[in-house]
Parts: structure tokens; C-alpha cells; sequence
């Protein structure tokens, strides 16, 4: 998963801008420190969006062996696929010849059937008592020999009729069960490779959607990256001008202040100090607090406005410090009332709440910083 640039870099930019506006101005070498130590963190992340790169590359040469090795199976099953469509039609000249067979022994069924009828009438004929008062009246031994030969030769051929209609019923049957076993066998296999086919190009199909999501997930780190090295150079020139207009400032007021000072907007607090965001992977360094629209936002102590413009991430923003490296943040106003370099008094109106910076909801984001380290403001502000 990858962080979103706009949360990466309001993270990133409220790090900097407190690490970098806390270093009192009379320490040049503190404030150098501070400054490294706020570049470096672009640097770390830089490099771990180039990781992700490298691993994306990893991912990217295996997904694409993959389909590759799909392509080569659907195309071998593609092959099985047209041979046995070309089994198939020599199975269905086959099955038309055997057709062809069912009619003629259809047809010799038919002929058959009638012979036996004819032999059964000629038989009910010589048969019965009449054929038996036929031969007792016959005073002639060579007319009665005559008879019984008749007789028996209309018998045998009865009995091969017979037999042969058997035969044909038999070869009709063992064709028909031949062209259902063929047909079967033949449906079955070709059902198996179409669903062998159909699960390879499923499969292929993810893949190729993977590597669309991967191609769209490299784009947007590509425009994070260069997101980041943006920052990098424009929260520079911005620590540089507020570090070469800060003046030296007493903080001990502000520091006896501690656990008293005036809440800078009314309104509930929807993300505490400390708490995990984007996923667990950072945290909240201040708080947020939601408001209406346009509600007034107030200095929680006295102070210097250093910084008072807009600023991505933060939208617009007003920073004060109050000496000694303790500066307050306040971002995602809709409207700024004080510029750079005048002083503020506490629980003076130096803003309105809003959700500038591309925020969804209103309110106030709220930061103390104390030499560069995130404090709990909950711990600095009076109790409710």
C-alpha cells in the first residue's frame, strides 16, 4: 500500500517547518542541526519510495514470466483443442455412415418383417386340420411325399427369416450403443479442454489486471516522489527566510504557561496527539479539532507571527513562536487575519476555522513543537 501524497506530505511539512522554527536564533549551530535533520527525513523517504520501485520492478519481471508461461499453455491447449475438433468431424463422418447403416438396416428390417408375415399366412395355410384332411385324402404315395416336402421347405425357410431378422435387430442395436459411446467420449474431452482453456485465460486476465494496478500504483509513487522532492526544496527556502527573520524571544512565560493556556478554537477533538494514522504506519504529532466554518481561532499565548501564508498540506497556515524553540501551529484555516512579523497577544482572534488544504471536514489542525520535538497539547492547554 502506499501512503497518499497529500497525508505524506502534510506530515512531512509540519516535521520540518516545527523542527526547523523551534531552534532559537541566536544558535546558528542548533538551528544547522534541526535543518539536516528535517532534509534527511525527506531523503528517507525518498529512498524508501525508490525500495518500493526496485520491488515493483521484481514484481513486474515475474507477473509478466507468468503470462508468458500462461500464453504458452493456452497455446498448446488451443492446439489439443483444434485437433480434437478435427477428430470431431471425422466422428461425424463416421456417425453419417453409421446413420446410413441404421437406415439400411432399418429398411432390411422392414423387408424382413414382411417375409415373415408372408411365411406365417403360408404356414396358417398348410397348417391346422385342414392340411392333415389334405394328406388323408390323398390315395396317391407320390403326392402325399410331395405335400410333406412342401411343407417342410415353407418350415426351414420360416426358421431363416426368423433368424435372420434376429440378426438385424442385434447389428441395430450395437450400432446405436457404438454411436452413443463415440459421442460421449467425444463431448467429454472437448468439454475438459474448453474448461482448461477458460481457467488459463482467467488466469491470465488477473494477471494482466495486476500489472494494470501495478503500472497505476507506479505512476502515483512517481508523482509522490516528485511531490517530495518539490517539498524538499520548497520548505527549504521557506525555513531559511522564517530562520532570517526570527528574533530572539523570551520563552519562560510561555513555559510557566504549561497546563494553562487557552484553547485556540472551540470544538470536539477528533484525532488525539500520539494516535496511528495512515494505516498505523505514522502518527499524529498534534490535534485535530473540528469546528464550523469561519468559527474563530485564537492564539493560545503571546507571540510572533513567522509564518502566515498558504502551504500544501496545511492549506492556509499561521505559525507563532513564542521564544526559547516553543512555536504553535495553526493549519487548515479559511481565512488568515495576521501577517508575518506582527505580534499577537493570547486568546487574540488571529484566524477562522475551515478545511483549506483539500481537508473534507472543518475545523482546525493544532501543533505545539518545544526545540523541534512534537509536545501533547492536550498536556499544555487549561482542562475543559
Amino acid at each position: 500500500m502506499w501512503i497518499p501524497v497529500l497525508l505524506l506530505s502534510t506530515l512531512l511539512v509540519s516535521g520540518l517547518i516545527s523542527t526547523l522554527h523551534a531552534a532559537p536564533a541566536n544558535d546558528a549551530g542548533e538551528t544547522t542541526s534541526g535543518t539536516r535533520e528535517a532534509l534527511n527525513e525527506v531523503v528517507e523517504k525518498l529512498k524508501s519510495i525508490e525500495d518500493w520501485f526496485s520491488s515493483s520492478l521484481e514484481k513486474r519481471r515475474n507477473w509478466q514470466a507468468e503470462i508468458k508461461s500462461t500464453d504458452l499453455e493456452i497455446s498448446t491447449v488451443s492446439k489439443n483443442i483444434r485437433e480434437l475438433d478435427s477428430s470431431l468431424d471425422e466422428v461425424a463422418q463416421s456417425l453419417n455412415k453409421l446413420k446410413a447403416k441404421q437406415k439400411q438396416l432399418e429398411n432390411q428390417k422392414q423387408k424382413q418383417a414382411k417375409l415373415i408375415v408372408e411365411h406365417l399366412s403360408a404356414a396358417q395355410r398348410l397348417s391346422g386340420q385342414d392340411f392333415f384332411k389334405l394328406l388323408l385324402n390323398q390315395e396317391s404315395p407320390d403326392t402325399f411325399d410331395r405335400m410333406i416336402r412342401y411343407h417342410s421347405y415353407f418350415a426351414e425357410a420360416r426358421s431363416q427369416v426368423l433368424a435372420e431378422f434376429q440378426t438385424t435387430l442385434e447389428a441395430i442395436e450395437q450400432n446405436e450403443n457404438t454411436i452413443v459411446q463415440r459421442q460421449s467420449e467425444l463431448e467429454t474431452q472437448q468439454a475438459q479442454q474448453n474448461r482448461e482453456k477458460e481457467n488459463l485465460e482467467k488466469y491470465r486476465h488477473e494477471r494482466e489486471a495486476q500489472l494494470v494496478g501495478l503500472s497505476n500504483q507506479e505512476q502515483q509513487k512517481s508523482s509522490e516522489r516528485d511531490n517530495l522532492r518539490e517539498d524538499e526544496k520548497r520548505l527549504s527556502a521557506l525555513l531559511d527566510t522564517l530562520i532570517t527573520r526570527s528574533q530572539t524571544l523570551d520563552g519562560a512565560a510561555f513555559k510557566k504557561a504549561k497546563g494553562k493556556l487557552s484553547w485556540p478554537l472551540k470544538g470536539r477533538v477528533a484525532h488525539a496527539f500520539g494516535r496511528s494514522r495512515a494505516g498505523g504506519r505514522l502518527k499524529w504529532q498534534g490535534i485535530v479539532i473540528r469546528a464550523p466554518q469561519d468559527t474563530p481561532i485564537y492564539a493560545i499565548h503571546r507571540g510572533k507571527v513567522v509564518f502566515s501564508n498558504w502551504l500544501r498540506g496545511y492549506g492556509l497556515l499561521t505559525i507563532i513562536d513564542h521564544g526559547e524553540g516553543y512555536m504553535s501551529v495553526y493549519a487548515h484555516a479559511d481565512s488568515l487575519y495576521k501577517r508575518e512579523g506582527e505580534w499577537v497577544d493570547s486568546g487574540e482572534n488571529i484566524a477562522t476555522a475551515g478545511r483549506s488544504g483539500g481537508q473534507k471536514d472543518t475545523g482546525l489542525y493544532f501543533e505545539l513543537r518545544a526545540s523541534g520535538h512534537p509536545q501533547d497539547p492536550i498536556a499544555w492547554l487549561r482542562p475543559r
